[in-house]
């Protein structure tokens, strides 16, 4: 094969590649109104600061729903993944933007969530314990429903929960240190809705 036929086919290649991922760039943020995801990264960063947005915070275009204020009502609901925690599963963070009034909020049934800061965690996102050791305090103590990482007395910890809709019972939540697995709080989950 000539020399100049074969940089051809390789620049073809290169080309059709490129174009290929432009494409699927396109697909996945074309979903989220740029406008939205700048909104919603200045939200962001005005709960745990610049350095730890840049760090740690990553925006979910695969599991936010579409955003765009030309064809929907309302809002939309979009997500943040904390990269530290991905050791522990999908620990996302959801949020809702408000098309009336161009605002982004946690989007959290009126209960205070404090979004987990390696810079503000007193052991700088140093974790010691692994998911197996969170999913065995969680069997232990009758908790499955999740494991989400939140700040608590200037640490990150686990929060796991347990919600059941149809009765009033074991409605729980606990956190536990991810430094040595000790439960440093525990008590009635809050967050629950439904028979009361």
């Amino acid at each position: 094969m000539p020399k100049n036929l074969l940089i051809i086919i390789l620049l073809i290649i290169a080309a059709a590649l490129a174009v290929l991922g432009i494409l699927g760039f396109q697909k996945s943020t074309g979903k989220v109104d740029p406008a939205v995801k700048e909104i919603a990264d200045e939200y962001v960063i005005s709960l745990v600061g610049k350095t730890e947005f840049n760090k740690n915070y990553v925006f979910d275009f695969d599991k936010s729903e579409e955003c765009k204020d030309d064809n929907q009502v309302g809002g939309c609901y979009i997500r943040y993944k904390f990269i530290p925690a991905e050791k522990y599963g999908d620990t996302e963070y959801l949020f809702f933007y408000n098309f009336s009034n161009n605002q982004v909020a946690i989007a959290n049934n009126g209960v205070s969530v404090i979004l987990p800061s390696c810079e503000k965690d007193k052991n700088n996102c140093n974790f010691k314990v692994s998911f197996e050791e969170l999913k065995e305090i969680a069997r232990q103590e009758n908790l499955d429903d999740g494991i989400e990482l939140i700040m608590y007395n200037d640490e990150i910890v686990a929060e796991i929960s347990y919600c059941n809709l149809e009765t009033t019972e074991n409605r729980k939540k606990m956190y536990v240190s991810l430094q040595d697995g000790s439960i440093l709080w525990s008590g009635p989950n809050s967050e629950c809705q439904g028979i009361i």
